[in-house]
């Protein structure tokens, strides 16, 4: 079960092989969760993330699928807390896009940036 992989004591973490579940469904899954369109690229909200984890995915999707993400800090308004984000470059959107928009639902497709109809 996936759950059992990913939580250790109900505490999301990511395994050392997050690699093997990186595919274009689950990053597709993951865009419509918790992506958006910013500026000409599109960013990732991994706010429950620690830095190293971060570098980790990015790390991955590098080796994965060659794209050339970087991460960004990102502060909560209230609480001032600083979390990391994920941005995928407008120089990788085409591989991006072409990776996971057979895998969206058409209502998803604006968090790439596309015009909603």
């Amino acid at each position: 079960m996936l759950y059992n992989i990913f939580y250790l004591n109900g505490i999301k973490h990511l395994p050392a092989n997050l690699i093997d579940y990186l595919t274009p469904v689950s990053l597709a899954f993951w865009i419509m969760g918790d992506g958006y369109c910013r500026g000409s690229g599109v960013a990732l909200c991994t706010d429950s993330f620690t830095l190293e984890e971060v570098e980790l995915i990015i790390s991955a999707l590098y080796i994965k699928f060659g794209l050339r993400c970087t991460k960004f800090v990102h502060s909560e308004r209230q609480s001032g807390r600083k979390n990391y984000r994920i941005y995928f470059r407008a120089e990788d959107k085409p591989t991006l896009v072409f990776l996971v928009v057979p895998h969206m639902h058409p209502s998803m497709l604006y968090k790439l940036g596309f015009k909603r109809v």
